[in-house]
């Protein structure tokens, strides 16, 4: 290969043969749909900073230190659960979550209500319908393609509620 300080495969192990033509004086660029996942600034991450846009993060450590039982066993089911957009890549969630009631035994299901009802009054979370919830996108940054939707979302629930 000429002019390309190096090469790195991507072609899968199950292919045995390729060719590919290209045409003179035409380059060829091989790479994934999405391939780079942006994320907040730093400084954003759970600090409770104020950007010059005026959008305030919620700082994570903070919240999370000063839950109760109740509301940390909301949020530990909350996180476990939530969201896979793209079964391919898992790493990537979302900030809506589902809890399957059913599956919880009557003293977990007093623990949800009463660590929902004060994570709310917090304005860590709210309930989009029965066993849907939408974490705060201030308190837990998702990836950008989601979180602006996550942020609209939040913001309307907000409001009807």
């Amino acid at each position: 290969m000429s002019n390309t300080d190096s090469c790195n495969t991507i072609i899968p192990q199950d292919v045995q043969n390729l060719n590919i033509t290209i045409p003179k004086g035409k380059k060829l660029k091989i790479g994934f749909e999405n391939e780079q996942v942006s994320k907040p600034s730093y400084i954003m991450v759970g600090s409770g900073y104020i950007t010059h846009k005026g959008t305030q993060s919620m700082d994570y450590t903070k919240e999370l230190l000063a839950m109760t039982p109740q509301e940390g066993f909301v949020f530990n089911l909350l996180i476990d659960n939530r969201d896979v957009p793209n079964e391919a890549k898992p790493y990537i969630k979302s900030n809506y979550s589902y809890i399957d009631n059913s599956k919880l035994t009557k003293s977990e299901k007093k623990k949800v209500y009463e660590g929902y009802k004060r994570l709310k009054s917090k304005d860590l979370v709210i309930r989009i319908k029965r066993g849907h919830y939408l974490i705060n996108p201030k308190l837990v940054i998702s990836n950008d393609s989601f979180w602006e939707k996550e942020m609209l979302d939040y913001a309307k629930l907000k409001e009807n509620k």
